[in-house]
């Protein structure tokens, strides 16, 4: 009696290690992830990333079942976000994506997202940092036309050829280039850029 039991267990094990390859086999490439996150392109919540939510266990990751008996959800590799963060940032969703700003302030300097995580994928930045995911492996700012100096100081300070004033009476007279020259990229890209900067545009 008892080595029948023992066969019959030998049996269920046999069989239940097949069904598990083959769930792995059918199911095709997955990895298992926290249940509390869910699959990537859809995380549960907003601290979930590849890095943080992914059951590294090698065993948990060799069959569907495993997957479950660890606590976790299987996720095949094409449910993960389709976008790569590889030449992409997130922007600031008043401002959209560079080329085609919604706003005259926005500018690579400005709109970005400095996030590793809102930045790692679409879903990331749309979905929970209320972004504008974009690619920008391609994009150039416009080279600026012109320097934006202090309006105090005026266009006479635009270069490097200008000269201190003498007249030390005069309301600019501690205008230098060095001093009069806004080195922010922002105001230099345009004239109306310059203008909230206090800024005069000398072209």
């Amino acid at each position: 009696m008892i080595a029948r039991i023992a066969i019959l267990a030998a049996s269920i094990a046999t069989a239940t290690a097949t069904d598990y390859s083959m769930s792995y086999q059918m199911g095709g490439d997955f990895h298992c992830y926290i249940n509390e996150c869910g699959c990537p392109g859809s995380f549960a919540e907003t601290w979930c990333s590849a890095s943080t939510a992914m059951i590294t266990a090698s065993w948990c990751n060799e069959a569907e079942a495993n997957c479950a008996v660890c606590q976790g959800s299987v996720c095949y590799d094409n449910d993960t976000d389709d976008s790569s963060s590889e030449g992409n940032e997130c922007f600031i969703g008043n401002c959209g994506c560079p080329g085609s700003y919604l706003e005259g302030w926005c500018s690579l300097e400005t709109a970005v997202i400095h996030s590793d995580w809102c930045k790692e994928s679409k879903s990331n930045c749309e979905g929970h940092c209320s972004g504008k995911y974009c690619d920008i492996s391609d994009y150039e700012e416009p080279e600026p036309t012109g320097t934006c100096v202090l309006s105090q100081c005026g266009c006479e300070y635009a270069d490097s050829a200008a000269r201190r004033l003498t007249d030390s009476s005069s309301d600019n007279s501690w205008c230098t280039v060095e001093i009069a020259h806004i080195t922010s990229v922002w105001c230099n890209a345009n004239s109306d850029n310059c203008g909230h900067c206090n800024g005069v545009y000398c072209e």
